[in-house]
């Protein structure tokens, strides 16, 4: 995996964890608020660890896919 940072970078560099398919939408620009209840002044290069157990059911998991086939979203 290469990871790509802009000007500026000083080496420091925070990182989201959240399950799929939260980290996937986040990565691919679809999920673009995060509603977590914490505030962060933080603005630049993030990381997206995406947990190994997902945080919907197999069908809700089919569902999503089905809809962003219909918008030719994937």
């Amino acid at each position: 995996m290469v990871i790509r940072v802009g000007a500026g970078y000083n080496g420091s560099m925070k990182a989201l964890s959240v399950r799929q398919p939260w980290a996937w939408l986040i990565a691919q620009g679809y999920k673009t608020v995060e509603n977590r209840t914490w505030a962060t002044n933080y603005r630049g290069p993030l990381l997206i660890h995406a947990g190994k157990k997902p945080d919907l059911t197999r069908s809700e998991l089919d569902e999503i896919r089905r809809i962003f086939r219909e918008e030719g979203g994937i």
